[in-house]
């Protein structure tokens, strides 16, 4: 739970520091890292950010939206963090509700296209 809490103060402190506005978020990357980065510079209209102690399955969970409508989902599972696009905020307000947050995400999230995943610093 430390090493969530640390991760959400340090990306916190990234955003601030280095915010860019939505519109200066390019369509494609060329690597997790950079879409990482990119994700990581914008100052995000609505920022949601998920405890997940109770689940065994996932390690954390992040909702970044420029528009309220759709955003970026970032889910860590077994240090492996998956970056969805497009995510309706509606899905992700029934995902933090969800009594089962894996159950959720093996039924509604899982198949939904992502772009990049990163694996232990590894693409």
């Amino acid at each position: 739970m430390k090493i969530n809490i640390l991760r959400l103060l340090f990306f916190l402190l990234i955003i601030s520091c280095n915010s860019k506005d939505c519109k200066e978020l390019p369509s494609s990357f060329k690597s997790y890292e950079e879409e990482l980065s990119e994700i990581k510079s914008v100052d995000f209209k609505f920022e949601d950010y998920l405890t997940t102690s109770k689940s065994s399955f996932i390690d954390s969970a992040t909702y970044l939206s420029c528009d309220g409508i759709n955003g970026y989902m970032i889910i860590e599972i077994k240090n492996t963090d998956y970056i969805y696009h497009n995510i309706p905020i509606s899905l992700w307000n029934s995902f933090i509700n969800a009594n089962s947050f894996g159950t959720f995400y093996n039924v509604n999230i899982k198949g939904y296209k992502f772009k990049n995943r990163m694996n232990n610093g590894n693409i």
